[in-house]
């Protein structure tokens, strides 16, 4: 009976990432087309603002495409060692490439941490090690978006002014939405009955009205969490420069992505004297795309930055294109690419290790 509903589960979530990964292609296309039959864009434009595009400047927007997988692995490397686990920096970029590709195709970024703990675990990483590293990692990443959020509006309120009131909406409600799920986070930590008495009077809130079904496995994955995040608390309690450290690099990979769009502003002929205006509006973009589950944040993310950069660069339907193109698409190719190999690698090996016993 145990085997049936393990199997039965394993099918539904099978099914449940096909669907994603469907909505993911289709929403990806309907973008694409939607902004290459704008009146505004031109085919021949968008290739002639390529061959004319600063060769410097669009190699630093492919490095910081690089730097946003790399920094991550960096990270990850650093709390391995504090938990006595390293790894080598290509495995930790397997672990990286795995996130990304994974969070981009899924609904809030949910399928991203279970395929990195996943290539861990393969690797030696202990499970209880492997859940530490990702959930703190989590943590400093969202706190990292909240923070580079709340930097641009202090440093510049009047960026903006360079977005309509729909746009606005999706930047205050990222920034909302993502300083929430910190304070949660740090609630679980240090006040961890209180989010458990909460969340158990939700749950059963929600069951009672017939939203949620199986009351108790949550009730369980709610204590799972919960503890979770507590005990992270107590093992990393005075140990400020590991957090700081790894919060550093976490928001030098937010950067990363960031410079995408802004090495591309410059790249095509972008006025330089609006380089920081770039920066602060590329960095709202990534923070407003934060405020609804969609995969990859398709289609928001887009509407974003062109309502953002139409007031810093003309043809901005080109841009937005190369800029996403970079930045995501080849990202997430680049991304799955290695995903693929180090499975196909994994499975060779197990294999091979498998051969001897069945001589």
């Amino acid at each position: 009976m145990n085997s049936e509903s393990t199997e039965k589960k394993k099918k539904s979530g099978l099914a449940g990432r096909l669907i994603w990964l469907f909505i993911f292609i289709v929403l990806v296309f309907v973008t694409i087309f939607v902004i290459t039959r704008n009146k505004d864009f031109s085919i021949r434009k968008f290739i002639g603002m390529i061959e004319n595009a600063n060769p410097f400047f669009l190699a630093g927007a492919f490095a910081c495409m690089i730097g946003f997988v790399i920094f991550e692995a960096l990270a990850l490397r650093h709390l391995e060692r504090f938990f006595h686990s390293p790894k080598s920096v290509p495995k930790n970029i397997v672990y990286s490439a795995a996130d990304i590709y994974f969070s981009a195709i899924t609904p809030s970024a949910s399928g991203g941490q279970p395929a990195s703990a996943l290539f861990m675990i393969k690797d030696g990483i202990s499970a209880a090690t492997t859940t530490l590293c990702l959930l703190l990692n989590l943590s400093l990443y969202m706190i990292s978006i909240v923070v580079i959020g709340i930097l641009c509006l202090a440093v510049r309120p009047s960026i903006l002014l360079n977005f309509s009131t729909f746009s606005k909406i999706f930047i205050i409600a990222g920034l909302f939405v993502q300083t929430f799920l910190v304070g949660v986070i740090l609630l679980m930590a240090l006040k961890d009955k209180w989010i458990l008495s909460a969340g158990d009077w939700i749950l059963r809130f929600l069951h009672r009205i017939r939203l949620v079904k199986h009351l108790e496995p949550k009730r369980e994955k709610l204590a799972r969490v919960v503890g979770e995040y507590h005990e992270c608390l107590v093992i990393m309690k005075g140990h400020w420069k590991v957090l700081i450290v790894t919060f550093v690099l976490n928001f030098l990979q937010r950067i990363s992505n960031i410079g995408v769009s802004v090495f591309v502003f410059l790249a095509v002929g972008g006025a330089p004297e609006k380089t920081f205006d770039a920066f602060l509006t590329s960095s709202l973009v990534v923070v407003g795309s934060n405020a609804v589950p969609v995969p990859g944040a398709v289609g928001i993310s887009d509407a974003l930055f062109l309502d953002g950069f139409s007031a810093l660069i003309p043809d901005v339907f080109s841009v937005e294109l190369l800029s996403r193109t970079i930045s995501f698409y080849i990202c997430i190719f680049f991304c799955g690419a290695i995903t693929l190999y180090a499975t196909i690698r994994n499975a060779f090996r197990a294999k091979k290790a498998k051969a001897p016993e069945t001589d």
